[in-house]
């Protein structure tokens, strides 16, 4: 890591997007997504890792990006980022204040939901 930001590698759009929850009446809570709010980052590494689980093959992807400093962001929060959703697993502060490294680990969701399109449809895999 390192405590600068270089302004001109922050060439990729990043969504981040808070939890909310909502109580109805009858005392249940429903999570859901909330606006949220685009940013420039700089891509620092991404890795893709397929392996096989109890349910099938899974790809998991794991991304890290360099974004300049924003208040209020935990690993409650997700990135949208070139279709596909990443939950924060970790934040790192560069400098005083500067700027955030994030760390996200989310499933291909684009492969899974075109997977789950196909199996819908009977078509064998």
């Amino acid at each position: 890591m390192t405590d600068r930001i270089n302004p001109g590698k922050m060439n990729r759009v990043i969504r981040i997007e808070k939890m909310g929850e909502h109580v109805e009446p009858s005392g249940s809570v429903t999570t859901y997504w909330a606006g949220g709010f685009n940013v420039r980052a700089e891509l620092v590494q991404r890795q893709t890792d397929d392996h096989d689980t109890a349910a099938g093959e899974s790809t998991e992807s794991r991304v890290t990006f360099r974004v300049w400093y924003i208040q209020n962001i935990t690993t409650g929060d997700r990135i949208v980022y070139d279709g596909d959703i990443y939950l924060i697993a970790g934040i790192t502060e560069i400098g005083l204040r500067r700027g955030l490294e994030i760390t996200a680990i989310g499933q291909n969701t684009r492969v899974q939901a075109r997977r789950n399109d196909l199996n819908a449809l009977g078509v064998v895999q």
